[in-house]
């Protein structure tokens, strides 16, 4: 194999790895363990081990960044899907061309397009993480993605290049209870700022969760806090590692925006601005 299938062949197991070989990105601890819970398989070896996954974490503590990073990844492996029976040209070409969707959502467009930017920057080489300036993906593979197009004219829309399996990325809004997602198989959801979206349990039920019903994907909610009287609070301490009753399948962590100095905040400044701020803040 060349030096390049090897790394790629690496980097499915290793998000870290992945991010600075492929994407030139240095993730710090926090965004690593997400990466682990992503990647934790269950017993079959190629589902995961964990559908619905919670983060809570300060702002500007790098959790976009982080689901960029997997959403990436998991659209350029296919993580979740079944792999072929046989290694035959036929089963491997088959199994290429599939089709491999992940939805983003957010409550407003404005937000659901955060993820989309990190992505596209990362993929031009000027997104402030890469402090080579460029990304090794899109230099080893022409045309890596094409992410200048809406999808119908409507939405947001990436679709990786077919050498990468040609997976898609849909970026949405909850706006009619996110109705305009009905009858697509989705094979990875992620939900960024799910704390603010009032009917946050009636989409997961009605939508969300009828959506990978073929495809055991997985469910990333996403928020700033978790404390309060808030559906995703709820949805949070279900996949909390301390409670003894927790869901086997769901997983919950927290990320601190002290993780991210050194990676984007400078640790004088960040020092100063919160210096006159309230414990609660």
């Amino acid at each position: 194999m060349t030096s390049f299938a090897e790394d790629l062949e690496r980097g499915r197991w290793d998000v870290e790895y992945f991010a600075l070989r492929f994407l030139g990105v240095h993730l710090h601890p926090g965004q690593v363990r997400m990466g682990l819970a992503y990647l934790a398989r269950n017993p079959t070896g190629w589902r995961p081990a964990y559908l619905d996954l919670c983060v809570s974490a300060g702002n500007r503590a790098g959790k976009t960044l982080a689901l960029a990073v997997i959403i990436m990844h998991s659209c350029i492996y296919k993580m979740g899907s079944r792999p072929p029976e046989d290694g035959t040209d036929v089963a491997l070409k088959r199994w290429q061309q599939s089709p491999y969707m992940w939805f983003h959502f957010a409550i407003a467009q404005e937000v659901a397009d955060l993820a989309y930017i990190e992505i596209v920057n990362i993929l031009k080489g000027v997104h402030v993480a890469q402090l080579e300036g460029r990304c090794p993906l899109s230099d080893e593979v022409p045309n890596v993605a094409q992410y200048d197009k809406k999808y119908q004219g409507e939405y947001r829309w990436i679709v990786f290049n077919s050498l990468l399996g040609g997976a898609e990325v849909h970026f949405r809004t909850t706006g009619e209870k996110a109705l305009g997602s009905l009858g697509r198989d989705m094979h990875g959801v992620s939900f960024d700022e799910a704390g603010i979206e009032p009917r946050l349990e009636w989409i997961i039920k009605n939508v969300l969760h009828l959506r990978r019903l073929g495809t055991g994907g997985q469910l990333w909610l996403i928020s700033t806090p978790e404390a309060g009287i808030t559906e995703f609070a709820d949805r949070w301490f279900m996949g909390d590692p301390e409670q003894p009753d927790r869901s086997l399948r769901k997983f919950s962590m927290r990320m601190s925006s002290r993780s991210y100095i050194g990676f984007g905040l400078d640790q004088d400044m960040f020092d100063d601005l919160v210096a006159d701020m309230d414990d609660d803040h």
